[in-house]
């Protein structure tokens, strides 16, 4: 009779199989670096990866108002007022009390001209109110009732909203492999409309998160002042005081941070490398005589992952991942029975 024999077991253990390296991961990001609030509206500078400065503007600023709607003098229009087609704007409605109401505008008014600039369309009649001077009168040529004749009119302010977004390339220099970070170069014009200084600075574009400069503590925004004592304006000066220090060592950085200056100790490497190693030795035994059979089938799977991510704090924050899978299937057979045995185990975790 064969009788059948079944072993099963949880193994918590900590085991060094070489020397797993760690999983960098690396998360573009992009670092409001200046912003401007006043009664005007919103400047926003925002530095990002691959030497970009990205600039959004909401302001408002002072425009004309007349107080009128005016429509497209039409084909049709024009035949029934026998007057020549799209030769300026007519008058549909008039706000009462508004510059145009006190210059004696009606509605049904043609405005053949502003300031002597020929109309043809409501666009540009709008767009020669918005700019027309605030401290004087305008002149409205208006045909009115087969005649025309001429108006006046001082025009009010109203804030009117514009909205800008432009990306401004910078020269960059990035480096993987010493720092694990970019800098990149802010031009003096840049710089003056910023902070009002006229000259260049160097500032962190990029950080590769988990590298020498993350852990250093440096952060996308940055604005570098000094490296090593030496004055940086640059990325060129800076990481030529990079390799003139030379891996395996480490230089002082000082960094502007609003009004005050701070210190980082960043080390340089050989070669900043990342990456998550696996080993998977393989086991197998076979005995064989002729009392009894013994198969010995087994694997190991060993993995170290530890993962940085990105944060605008000075310390870095990550988890770690130990896992061990031990799996040893083995079958013995004898005249009297037949054995089975499983041993397996799975999964820490470090936050």
């Amino acid at each position: 009779m064969v009788t059948p024999c079944w072993t099963a077991a949880l193994v918590i253990t900590c085991l060094a199989a070489g020397a797993c390296s760690v999983t960098r991961t690396y998360e573009p990001s992009k670092e409001v670096i200046f912003e401007r609030r006043n009664d005007a509206g919103t400047e926003r500078y925002t530095i990002g990866s691959g030497g970009t400065l990205n600039v959004h503007k909401d302001i408002q600023r002072p425009s004309g108002y007349l107080g009128i709607e005016a429509s497209a003098v039409t084909q049709e229009r024009a035949e029934r007022m026998q007057i020549t087609p799209f030769d300026g704007v007519y008058v549909e409605k008039v706000q009462p009390g508004s510059p145009a109401d006190l210059g004696g505008l009606i509605p049904g008014d043609i405005v053949l001209s502003i300031d002597d600039q020929q109309l043809h369309s409501p666009d540009q009649f709008k767009l020669l109110v918005s700019k027309a001077p605030l401290d004087r009168d305008v002149t409205l040529n208006v045909y009115r009732q087969n005649t025309e004749r001429e108006l006046r009119a001082r025009l009010e302010s109203r804030p009117v909203a514009e909205r800008s977004d432009t990306v401004v390339p910078l020269p960059a220099i990035f480096d993987a492999a010493m720092v694990g970070m970019e800098i990149s170069t802010l031009p003096p014009n840049v710089v003056q409309e910023i902070w009002g200084a006229d000259a260049q600075r160097a500032i962190v574009s990029q950080v590769l998160v988990g590298g020498p400069a993350y852990f250093a503590g440096l952060r996308t925004g940055d604005v570098i002042g000094r490296c090593n004592g030496q004055p940086i304006a640059t990325a060129q000066e800076f990481f030529s005081e990079i390799r003139r220090a030379g891996p395996d060592k480490t230089v002082e950085v000082s960094v502007q941070d609003s009004d005050r200056s701070m210190l980082f100790d960043l080390p340089i490497e050989q070669d900043f490398t990342g990456g998550t190693e696996f080993y998977f030795p393989f086991l197998f035994d076979y005995q064989s005589d002729q009392q009894a059979t013994d198969l010995d089938i087994g694997w190991f799977l060993v993995n170290y992952e530890k993962s940085y991510h990105e944060t605008k704090r000075r310390q870095p924050s990550s988890n770690s991942e130990f896992s061990l899978l031990l799996h040893l299937f083995e079958v013995e057979n004898t005249d009297d029975s037949t054995c089975i045995s499983l041993l397996w185990f799975i999964h820490l975790n470090f936050d």
